[in-house]
């Protein structure tokens, strides 16, 4: 896959065992090499928002790389914080949402089938660190009174105490303005790097920059997988990389110069 530039996959096929979609399915591969000119140059963008992205399935000793890999739509709303009111059972906040991300009121945020979302959220500062005080914000994202919108890009997002108490009096009351708020769209069955059921896989310099889930799961009966040079980080204008964590890995992983920005997880 030599320059692809940006192409759209708008569909994909039921995977064998376990029961999960992907955009790019990738089977019973052996012995071969995918391989960009440089993910500076060559990027993978995948279109369907309720899949994995590219998926390995019982493939043996395969080489991914450089490859940039996200989903075309960012999974996740952020924006910067331009005020914050606090009354006793309710916080709102106003952003300025960053181009490109989800909206509020998208329809992804109450999907039919439930299980697996989540929707915690953090703020970070402008030079990309976390604010301790404002992580874990838990946000009512199936709510109709979810958001307003007041046009020109900015949004008032509501959190009421009554959806999760010890929450809002813990990490809600840390917000600040200037600072960049970002809410996952988190499906955890959605990662953009799946590896499963696969033997002596190797990822090298690959890009991911934004995930629904984590952003690559090795962990699924696969055995002696490599990462070199693997780099989980934000798009460009973003704060976020992954809504969830960063690699999940089998026993047998092998991790080398790799690195993980941003994360909505571990």
């Amino acid at each position: 896959l030599l320059g692809l530039g940006e192409p759209e996959v708008e569909h994909g096929d039921r995977e064998d065992g376990g029961g999960l979609w992907a955009g790019l399915p990738v089977r019973e591969l052996v012995n071969c090499a995918i391989e960009g000119e440089s993910p500076e140059t060559t990027t993978l963008r995948f279109g369907t928002y309720d899949k994995v992205g590219l998926s390995f399935l019982n493939c043996r000793n395969c080489t991914l790389r450089r490859v940039d890999c996200a989903f075309a739509q960012q999974p996740f709303l952020e924006g910067e914080v331009l005020a914050v009111e606090r009354q006793a059972d309710l916080l709102s906040v106003d952003l300025r949402l960053v181009p490109g991300a989800l909206r509020p009121d998208a329809p992804s945020w109450d999907p039919p089938q439930k299980r697996g979302v989540e929707s915690f959220g953090y703020e970070f500062k402008p030079t990309g660190e976390m604010i301790q005080s404002a992580r874990l914000i838990h946000w009512d994202s199936r709510s109709p009174d979810r958001c307003r919108d007041l046009g020109s890009g900015v949004w008032r997002i509501f959190f009421r105490r009554d959806f999760d108490p010890a929450n809002f009096d813990r990490h809600l009351q840390g917000l600040v303005v200037g600072g960049y708020l970002a809410i996952p769209n988190r499906c955890n069955f959605f990662p953009t790097l799946r590896i499963a059921d696969c033997s002596h896989m190797l990822v090298e310099d690959v890009w991911i920059r934004n995930s629904r889930s984590g952003a690559v799961d090795a962990y699924c009966r696969s055995y002696m997988t490599s990462f070199h040079r693997l780099r989980v980080f934000p798009l460009p204008g973003f704060h976020q990389s992954s809504n969830a964590d960063g690699c999940f890995c089998a026993p047998g992983t092998f991790l080398l110069d790799c690195t993980f920005e941003a994360m909505g997880d571990d």
